[in-house]
């Protein structure tokens, strides 16, 4: 930046006082000045702290100045070091709320003019967020299965009671009569869990075929074992005087109901091809 432009014909020496606000603040103000050293003298101001020091002297002739004027608080943005007087009007300070003079803030972390919490962190000490959304923290714990403290119960659901009273799995099924959970229980015409049925007498699983006279005897146990007379004879038997028996009044009636018709041959097929080991 050209400042003057001087022809002599003698030795120029002298001093230009400047005064710069850098990109336009007064927060950034510079002042300074700039000497014209005689480049053929090598006696003058050698003391760097005047105003009329020039490097090119080497001799001090008790020249120097002090006449520079400028803010001498070390705290101030604009504090001169070279300043000979000190002039406090011409300090400027930290604005509040900023935390240095190139108008920073603190971030959230503490540091001036920082980028504060970096993405994906959660503080300033670079921890992030665990899946019960703490800061830094371990997570579910083990053998937990959610960030309140429940565990999963026998059914696999987390913090849930488990099968409920009274009932055998998570389905909410109950045992049976046969002690199967969600079973069907004894089957229809059966009268037990092993799948048998009544006999003549009533009996459970018995093997008693008919009871015609229903005198609560299996009608072949009368035919075997005689018990008087021809009163106990049931329906379809007639008493034998030569054996003392009752015997079937015809040998080809099955159901012994004192009649051979169709109801006795399809008895007889439905029995057909059993023998005495079955």
């Amino acid at each position: 930046m050209l400042i003057a432009q001087i022809t002599t014909a003698g030795v120029i020496s002298g001093q230009v006082y400047t005064q710069v606000f850098e990109n336009g603040s007064s927060v950034n103000e510079f002042r300074a000045v700039l000497q014209i050293c005689p480049s053929n003298n090598t006696t003058g101001c050698t003391d760097p702290n005047a105003s009329n020091y020039c490097e090119l002297f080497n001799t001090d002739d008790d020249s120097c100045i002090y006449d520079y004027v400028g803010c001498t608080d070390e705290s101030a943005c604009n504090y001169s070091a070279t300043a000979s007087v000190s002039d406090q009007n011409l300090c400027v300070y930290i604005p509040e709320g900023e935390c240095d003079c190139e108008g920073n803030v603190l971030d959230e972390c503490g540091v001036c003019g920082g980028d504060g919490v970096p993405e994906g962190e959660c503080d300033c000490a670079g921890n992030v967020l665990d899946e019960c959304g703490v800061c830094g923290g371990d997570g579910i714990p083990e053998g937990e299965c959610d960030c309140e403290g429940n565990v999963l119960d026998e059914c696999g659901v987390c913090g849930g009671e488990g099968i409920a009273e009274g009932k055998c799995d998570c389905e909410g099924n109950v045992l049976d009569e046969c002690g199967v959970c969600g079973g069907p229980g004894i089957a229809e015409g059966a009268c037990d869990c092993e799948g048998n049925v009544l006999d003549a007498l009533g009996v459970c699983g018995g093997d008693c075929l008919t009871d015609q006279n229903n005198n609560g005897i299996c009608d072949l146990t009368e035919l075997e074992n005689p018990m008087g007379g021809p009163e106990t004879c049931g329906l379809g038997t007639v008493w034998d005087e030569e054996t003392q028996t009752c015997i079937v009044a015809y040998p080809a009636d099955i159901n012994f109901d004192g009649c051979v018709q169709l109801n006795d041959l399809l008895d007889l097929l439905s029995a057909y091809g059993l023998c005495q080991d079955d």
